[in-house]
C-alpha cells in the first residue's frame, strides 16, 4: 500500500468522527453522595407527583424544554421545580416473591409425594408442612402489592435538573 492511499484512508476516518451529532435534552435525577444519577429522555413514563397536587400521575415526558426548564406531557406542561416526587418500580420483590411461592409449593409437594411413596409411619405430611406452605405462598403474594415503587422526594437529598447538550448553550 502506498502512503498517499494510507493517508486518504486516515483522512476519511478522521473526517466520519467530525460529523455534527444531534444534541440530546435530558432530564436528570441528582442523588446527594452518589457519582451516577438517573437520566431520563423524551419518550419516557414518568410517574410523579406535583407540588401542592393530589395523588400520583403517569404520563409520558414528550419534550424538554431547557431554556424554561420545563417538562411537556401530553396534556400540560410542569416547570421542573414544581415535581415533588418521582417514582420507580421495584422490580425485586416480584422476584422474591416468585421464588417464595414456588419454594412453598414445592415443599409440599415433596411431602405428599414422599408420604405417598417411602411407606414409612414416621414421615408424613404435618401440620406443619401446611403452615409452611401457606405461610410462603402468602408473602409470596404479599410481598410486591406491599412494595412496589422506590419514591424519590425532591429536596435535600434528591434534586431535578435539565441538562441540553448543544454546543454553546449548556444550561445546569
Amino acid at each position: 500500500m502506498s502512503v498517499a492511499f494510507t493517508r486518504f484512508v486516515l483522512w476519511c476516518l478522521l473526517s466520519l468522527l467530525t460529523i455534527p451529532v444531534f444534541s440530546q435534552k435530558f432530564l436528570v435525577l441528582e442523588t446527594r453522595g452518589r457519582v451516577k444519577n438517573r437520566k431520563i429522555e423524551a419518550g419516557a413514563i414518568l410517574n410523579y407527583r406535583i407540588k401542592d397536587g393530589q395523588g400520583w400521575y403517569t404520563s409520558e415526558l414528550v419534550d424538554i424544554n431547557p431554556r424554561d426548564s420545563l417538562l411537556i406531557m401530553p396534556n400540560k406542561s410542569w416547570h421542573v421545580k414544581e415535581i415533588a416526587a418521582l417514582r420507580y418500580p421495584k422490580r425485586g420483590p416480584k422476584g422474591i416473591g416468585t421464588s417464595l411461592k414456588i419454594f412453598g409449593l414445592s415443599w409440599s409437594a415433596n411431602q405428599l409425594i414422599g408420604t405417598l411413596t417411602d411407606n414409612n409411619p414416621d414421615t408424613r405430611y404435618q401440620k406443619g408442612d401446611a403452615i409452611l406452605t401457606a405461610s410462603t405462598v402468602g408473602v409470596g403474594y404479599l410481598l410486591p402489592a406491599l412494595i412496589k415503587f422506590r419514591e424519590f422526594e425532591m429536596g435535600k437529598k434528591h434534586r431535578l435538573k435539565v441538562i441540553d447538550t448543544r454546543p454553546g448553550e449548556v444550561k445546569y
